[in-house]
């Protein structure tokens, strides 16, 4: 099973000539990936917008529809989970009005479904977050009692943000991948904590234009190895998308990082605990 992670678009009402550039030469990209690249799943992990509006929904909704026709992947193989940037904030409460009904028109709306007896489970990350915190996030306990043994879990914020340690552990515990963003990294950094691997994606739509862009690839072989790939342009000013694979190694030769609350940073991937 091959999973398409994209993160961060950042759609934006003043920016969309731009972004559609972007967005056209990236799905040109992956329309012409080699055979076995080629997508089973679509993960969106958050910031669809820059700014929630109208005009953003509107521009996201047909992206990510003419997309997934292109690609003949159903709403059934595509799951999501909001980021900071799709909440709207009304008194106390966050909402999501955009996100939602973008959801509604594109994505799986449960938070969950099952793919080839794998469980992919949304997390919002963002529910609880007050203004400016970026640094310790929230999430719903009840949205973790659906986390079944070896699942792939999306959420917007790294785990190693997530401010419950209950909640850490639930997640390291239980699942077998997470797929996150909001960090707008060069390119997929790749965490091992304990016997679950975190990939961290690269933005579609990061905030300096001159910074590196892309999407990510991972594909989950039956004998429960993981491989990455990734398409990556080196600025958002020219996108030229770059396919690349990386080679993680064998997990024999991979360093023990035991007792170690320090991420080391490794090439092309990171092995830590929390």
């Amino acid at each position: 099973m091959v999973i398409l992670h994209m993160t961060d678009l950042h759609i934006s009402a003043d920016g969309e000539k731009e972004f559609l550039k972007r967005w056209n030469a990236l799905c040109s990209r992956i329309y012409n990936l080699p055979a076995e690249w080629e997508p089973d799943v679509l993960a969106f992990t958050g910031d669809f917008y820059r700014y929630p509006a109208a005009s953003a929904y509107l521009t996201a909704r047909k992206c990510i529809r003419d997309f997934v026709t292109e690609l003949n992947i159903g709403r059934e193989n595509i799951i999501s989970c909001p980021g900071n940037h799709d909440l709207q904030r009304k008194a106390d409460a966050n909402i999501f009005t955009d996100y939602e009904m973008l959801q509604h028109s594109c994505f799986q709306e449960n938070n969950q479904m099952v793919k080839d007896g794998i469980q992919f489970l949304s997390v919002n990350s963002c529910r609880n977050m007050k203004n400016g915190q970026y640094d310790k996030v929230q999430v719903e306990e009840r949205e973790l009692e659906k986390l079944q043994k070896g699942a792939v879990v999306l959420m917007h914020h790294p785990i190693e943000l997530l401010d419950s340690q209950e909640a850490q552990g639930k997640i390291i515990s239980r699942a077998r991948l997470i797929l996150t963003g909001h960090m707008h990294v060069s390119e997929p950094v790749v965490t091992r904590i304990g016997d679950m691997w975190s990939v961290n994606g690269c933005a579609v739509s990061p905030a300096d234009l001159s910074s590196p862009c892309g999407c990510q690839l991972i594909r989950l072989e039956d004998d429960g190895t993981i491989q990455l790939a990734a398409l990556i342009s080196q600025s958002q000013e020219y996108p030229w998308y770059e396919f690349k694979r990386f080679d993680w190694g064998k997990r024999e030769h991979w360093r023990n990082a035991e007792n170690s609350r320090k991420a080391e940073i490794l090439p092309f991937y990171r092995y830590c605990y929390l």
